[in-house]
């Protein structure tokens, strides 16, 4: 018995190292071949900003009443020339930062000159042209809060420029005598002003200064 057993097992090993491989089919390529690959790219946020005149006149005598003291509304006839001048944007991100900046109206650099106020501070502001989107800090950016304020507008403008509309904002209405050097672009609270004060004749030149940076 033992050694039909061994030489059942010898025949057991020798059909196992003797035995042919299963055949395999041939990719003959006679198939539907395919293969994928995933494409990536950024497409970063883009804004574009515009205006058809970068130089604006105040016609007439409109910046002082006849007691040779700032009118008023210098911020409404601020704006009034700003949207003639046509200043045009868009942007394609969802959060841009915008920032409206302005230097007040001043002759010889600012100042003073004895009694006298050499500049008039004035606020205007700008409205968010798609103020129905969301994720927007505020429907308008205004110079009172200086260059360090900005408000967050969502995308505008998918297939054409929006005209951007300035006005001047109702809670700083008044414009007033100051003794501001002309390169003063600050927050309304860090001017020094001069209620019920004449400014000197000459003539007087203001900066208004838009910037938006594209965010995602």
């Amino acid at each position: 018995m033992k050694s039909i057993n061994l030489t059942a097992l010898a025949l057991v090993a020798a059909a196992g190292i003797s035995a042919p491989a299963f055949a395999q089919t041939a990719d003959t390529n006679t198939g539907l071949q395919s293969a994928s690959v995933v494409v990536s790219a950024t497409n970063p946020a883009k804004c574009d900003l515009t205006a058809t005149t970068t130089a604006l006149t105040l016609a007439g005598d409109v910046l002082t009443d006849a007691n040779g003291v700032p009118v008023n509304n210098v911020g409404t006839l601020v704006a009034a020339e700003l949207n003639n001048a046509g200043v045009n944007a868009w942007c394609t991100g969802a959060r841009n930062v915008v920032t409206l900046t302005r230097t007040a109206f001043t002759t010889g650099g600012g100042g003073s000159a004895g009694d006298f106020q050499k500049g008039i501070l004035y606020d205007v502001s700008v409205e968010n042209p798609d103020n129905t989107l969301g994720s927007r800090s505020s429907q308008y950016e205004g110079t009172s809060n200086g260059p360090t304020g900005s408000s967050i507008w969502t995308r505008f403008g998918a297939t054409t420029a929006k005209t951007l509309k300035f006005a001047n904002p109702a809670a700083n209405a008044a414009s007033i005598a100051t003794n501001a050097v002309s390169s003063a672009d600050g927050t309304t609270a860090s001017f020094t002003t001069y209620a019920a004060t004449r400014v000197i004749a000459g003539d007087y030149t203001s900066t208004v200064t838009l910037t938006i940076q594209p965010g995602v």
